[in-house]
């Protein structure tokens, strides 16, 4: 009951500076932060959550608690960690008027100290992945969001991003380079589904000739790289509280950049 009521305050303050306030500077992406949680399934069987956001109808505020409760029931504590980095990262937490508005649960969220935390962030040009010329702003604000959990030292997360990055940069690469004329390549039409990360890379691996004029870096190697690294994100993907070295990580993520360039770098290049 007492994580329901602490839920119940932060979805009442995250409301009242985003959707209830016509100055906000834009959407809560709850995709990603579904994703990030390891929660994606939640939020889909979640009655009208996502299509109540995106448009704005009234019943949004009692979709997002329902969402939350149905978090907490599986994990109190992953429930928590969500609401916190959504406010963490979606609010001014240096504004006195948001402080002032729960002060109690701004300290039962541990967040008193993010002024000096975002202050770090805004002068910092650490990044764990940066990659230039990304193809759309999709793909932009999936590596913000990969920075920024990476920066908060939530590496489950950074993982769960990662592989979704890699997904979807594959199915747009089999998408341009077979066209829909064979949809079947990356998309199951009768299920109306992308095919799974496991799938897709099946796929590129069968077909990677195809590719050696357009990027010759798409070899067995290279395909073996994305799969490893599918296995981590799927380990991930089952538990938030995953214990994952911060080295190892920094590690994993070189390659990651590397695999990334030479995905983005190959679907520029497909005519």
């Amino acid at each position: 009951m007492e994580t329901r009521k602490l839920l119940a305050r932060a979805v009442k303050l995250l409301l009242k500076y985003t959707w209830d306030n016509p100055g906000h500077s834009g959407g809560v992406n709850w995709h990603i932060y579904a994703e990030m949680f390891g929660v994606k399934n939640i939020a889909e069987k979640t009655y009208r959550f996502f299509k109540s956001y995106n448009f704005k109808d009234d019943d949004f505020p009692e979709r997002l608690i329902n969402f939350l409760n149905r978090v907490a029931e599986k994990d109190e504590q992953n429930a928590k960690m969500l609401i916190k980095e959504v406010i963490r990262q979606e609010l001014d937490l240096k504004d006195k008027n948001i402080l002032r508005s729960d002060p109690e649960l701004i300290k039962e969220l541990e967040l008193e100290g993010e002024v000096d935390a975002f202050q770090l962030s805004a002068t910092s040009n650490d990044k764990v992945l940066s990659v230039n010329n990304l193809p759309d702003d999709f793909y932009s604000e999936l590596q913000e969001q990969i920075n920024k959990a990476f920066k908060y030292e939530i590496y489950p997360a950074v993982l769960v991003l990662v592989r979704k990055l890699l997904e979807n940069l594959i199915i747009d690469i089999l998408r341009k380079k077979y066209g829909m004329d064979n949809i079947e390549m990356f998309y199951y039409p009768n299920e109306k589904r992308f095919h799974s990360f496991s799938v897709l890379i099946n796929k590129l691996k069968k077909h990677r000739e195809d590719f050696i004029t357009i990027e010759p870096a798409i070899n067995q190697k290279f395909i073996d790289r994305i799969d490893n690294f599918r296995e981590k994100g799927n380990a991930s993907a089952h538990s938030i509280t995953l214990y994952i070295d911060e080295g190892e990580l920094k590690h994993d993520m070189e390659n990651i950049e590397y695999v990334v360039k030479i995905l983005v770098r190959t679907l520029r290049n497909i005519p």
